[in-house]
């Protein structure tokens, strides 16, 4: 392991969020993570951002109404977008964690919308039948 890597905090385990003492802790650490990943392009902090937040991201995408293969696939592009975009993150603006469900929820409203405006299309189609007078019968 590398001394850059040696310092870097780890993700918490998931039951170790009842700790409150961790929790309090977690605002700075993710900012730590996402300021490490702007400065340095550090795959190890970005791991540790992707580990905690890949999983939550996904569940607060279902619960915005995407199913389980539209929430896996933004998850993924959410991260990408969190790993290009780090070095516009500040921490004296908003909390690690506001910063990134901004993204997922905007890439969120940009598949929704492109859905609807699918659904809209395909109806627009299907109401755009040949009329019957333009039909000649024999």
């Amino acid at each position: 392991m590398s001394p850059q890597n040696s310092k870097l905090p780890r993700a918490p385990a998931p039951e170790a969020l009842d700790d409150p003492a961790l929790t309090a802790d977690l605002p700075t650490l993710s900012a730590d993570w996402l300021e490490q990943v702007a400065a340095n392009a550090n795959r190890a902090a970005f791991a540790r951002l992707f580990a905690f937040y890949g999983p939550r991201v996904k569940t607060y995408l279902l619960r915005l109404g995407l199913d389980a293969d539209q929430a896996e696939a933004l998850t993924l592009e959410v991260m990408v977008a969190v790993w290009r975009k780090a070095a516009g993150f500040d921490r004296s603006e908003v909390t690690a964690a506001t910063w990134i469900f901004r993204i997922a929820r905007n890439r969120s409203l940009d598949v929704l919308r492109l859905d609807q405006a699918s659904n809209a299309d395909n109806a627009w189609l299907a109401d755009c039948q040949e009329p019957s007078w333009t039909t000649s019968t024999p």
